[in-house]
């Protein structure tokens, strides 16, 4: 992976936090839940160990406030990335390789059960995804990341949240366009 310029990324954000992404719909640089939290993805850092979040032909947008699931304001701010295929199915695939605390140590993956999410968890943050793919962990460049095979689906969606300790995946998701 090469360091695209500044100027090819776009911002979506919650008025809490911010994440860019580039031409490509990766997501190069993200701190969650707020703007001075440690980076979940930080590849236009580091493009090696700064993880990224990447799935192409995507609507990105952070839900705002607590309609989007959580009990807390602290617990509403996630970041949802929705794949539509404009006409039929389309086959979509994504790669979620969180670096957290600014990949100071790598993340543990704890796969949920139904393989529909995950907990990606370090000393110090816990953060967990929740798709509607099915999600296998595999080690990229020596870190953990979280891949889906090529689905065939009208859209894909997943969303990933601050998350406390024990908790394995968000419980909601926010409402989703129809697609």
């Amino acid at each position: 992976m090469s360091y695209p310029p500044i100027a090819d990324h776009g911002i979506i954000g919650d008025l809490h936090s911010v994440a860019l992404v580039g031409r490509n719909g990766c997501i190069d640089r993200c701190c969650l839940p707020r703007f001075d939290s440690p980076s979940v993805f930080g590849a236009l850092l580091d493009d090696q160990k700064g993880g990224h979040f990447s799935i192409a032909e995507v609507i990105d947008f952070m839900a705002i406030g607590r309609e989007s699931g959580g009990e807390t304001e602290q617990e509403s701010r996630q970041l949802v990335r929705i794949a539509r295929a404009i006409r039929g199915a389309a086959r979509f695939r994504m790669v979620c390789r969180p670096a957290l605390g600014y990949a100071r140590a790598p993340a543990k993956i704890h796969l949920d059960r139904d393989r529909l999410g995950a907990n990606f968890s370090s000393p110090h943050q816990q953060f967990a995804l929740k798709a509607n793919i099915l999600c296998t962990p595999r080690t990229e460049q020596s870190r953990p990341s979280l891949c889906s095979p090529l689905a065939k689906s009208p859209y894909s969606y997943c969303a990933i949240a601050k998350a406390a300790p024990a908790v394995r995946s968000p419980s909601r998701l926010p409402t989703l366009p129809s697609c």
